[in-house]
């Protein structure tokens, strides 16, 4: 497998990841914004706290994602020259 496939397949998987924690983000929000005073605060608090960490993971992964991307960029310019 070339750099450039590898590259690519990182690429990929960051996207994919990203979106599942979006996806996770907005069912949190769901969740904390729709809260009834029945549920318990220690347990709206776990879904903030979870929600925190999913906001740093996305912001990781956007940079990873920025890294690859870049490389990827620089490869492809590279293979053209």
């Amino acid at each position: 497998m070339s750099r450039l496939d590898e590259l690519q397949e990182q690429i990929s998987i960051l996207e994919e990841s990203i979106e599942r924690i979006e996806r996770r983000i907005s069912d949190l929000r769901d969740l904390i914004d729709n809260a009834s005073d029945d549920v318990p605060s220690y347990i709206v608090q776990s879904w903030e706290d979870e929600l925190d960490n999913l906001y740093e993971e996305k912001i990781d992964n956007e940079e990873r994602l920025d890294e690859y991307q870049n490389e990827y960029d620089d490869w492809e310019e590279y293979d053209e020259g």
